[in-house]
């Protein structure tokens, strides 16, 4: 398990750290009409998927912060919820799901 400490000190990468939680909370955008949306991001290079309105993000976020799954996960990496944590994520599972494609 990545720790939020392991991440800060520089031993797990951004996106592996996020991709543990979102894995770890059962987050994916496999099956989500979201997903074209994100592919076509991510072909143009958008690899922050910042081309996709912040709102729509920090939405899906607001709901995870009151998933008691997700705030116990990050709790058990020395974390806590936020909205940036959030969208940080949902993105990341949004880029796992469209590589799985």
């Amino acid at each position: 398990m990545l720790t939020r400490k392991d991440y800060m000190a520089g031993k797990a990468s951004f996106e592996d750290y996020y991709r543990e939680l979102s894995t770890a909370c059962g987050i994916s955008f496999d099956n989500s009409s979201m997903l074209p949306r994100v592919k076509r991001a991510l072909v143009k290079g958008d690899n922050h998927l910042n081309s996709i309105p912040l709102r729509y993000w920090d939405c899906l976020a607001a709901v995870l912060g009151h998933n008691p799954m997700v705030r116990l996960a990050l709790k058990q990496r020395g974390d806590f919820f936020s909205l940036s944590v959030g969208v940080c994520m949902l993105k990341a599972a949004a880029r796992l799901s469209a590589e799985k494609v």
